[in-house]
């Protein structure tokens, strides 16, 4: 079923406020309506004005820019979705991430949204630990940030929605050269542990088959070792796996 913008743009509401903790109620109050109302914007009912969109956008903490490009890409029919620019421009929405947690043992997966650029910069959203790509609200974290893009190089830069002390660096090598998927390494603050933390990541165009295959890849690997004890540090060269079947 095609769903209205005013439809999207309220799941997506609903979704930053779920995220950040609050109830209806308490949101309602920082815009000056009613829970009724607040209610019916988030099912698409109610169209609001100009005036609390933007309180909205300001009691929620999010750029305005983040809730309407999200509502534009989430939601929408295929038909609706714009096509996807050349991937060594870098132009994709969405892209996905993947790293695995040795704490657990488990691969994690992580999805980032991307507005269109603005002089080289666009404005991101990172799904940090999605249980379902199709399902953001899944999410254990959401962040929000910039990308710029470098000759060679992607910076991310992440803070979490809800603790400014939870910030996230990823810095992709090589952008999409190989089979539309780019490594790099991520390192910041974590949200669980509130201690620094490093992970080898993928970020790749399309969804990635999660097996042991692509689990291997992402691991620590005897070359990091050595490089390790060599420097006390790692670099990530250039994505060189075959991913074909992933």
């Amino acid at each position: 079923m095609k769903l209205q913008f005013s439809d999207r743009l309220g799941s997506i509401i609903k979704r930053y406020r779920c995220l950040k903790g609050l109830t209806q109620e308490t949101l309602a109050k920082r815009i000056f309506k009613t829970k009724a109302t607040l209610s019916k914007y988030e099912k698409g009912s109610a169209v609001m004005d100009v005036n609390t969109f933007v309180e909205l956008a300001a009691a929620l903490d999010v750029k305005i820019s983040h809730l309407v490009n999200e509502a534009n890409r989430f939601g929408a029919t295929k038909s609706e979705k714009k096509p996807v620019a050349n991937a060594e421009d870098v132009e994709r929405s969405i892209s996905y991430m993947y790293f695995y947690d040795g704490r657990e043992k488990k691969l994690r997966k992580n999805m980032i949204f991307a507005s269109p650029p603005e002089n080289g910069v666009r404005d991101i959203s990172l799904y940090y630990m999605l249980k379902q790509f199709d399902e953001p609200e899944t999410c254990k974290v959401q962040y929000t940030g910039i990308a710029e893009s470098w000759p060679g190089f992607i910076n991310y830069t992440f803070k979490n929605t809800n603790n400014g002390l939870e910030q996230m660096l990823l810095i992709a090598k090589e952008p999409f050269r190989k089979q539309g998927v780019m490594g790099g390494v991520m390192l910041g603050v974590s949200y669980e542990s509130c201690e620094p933390i490093c992970f080898k990541v993928l970020v790749s165009e399309r969804p990635l088959k999660e097996c042991e295959r692509l689990i291997e890849i992402l691991k620590v690997n005897n070359d990091n070792h050595a490089m390790i004890r060599k420097t006390n540090g790692f670099t990530i060269s250039e994505v060189t796996e075959d991913f074909e079947g992933l």
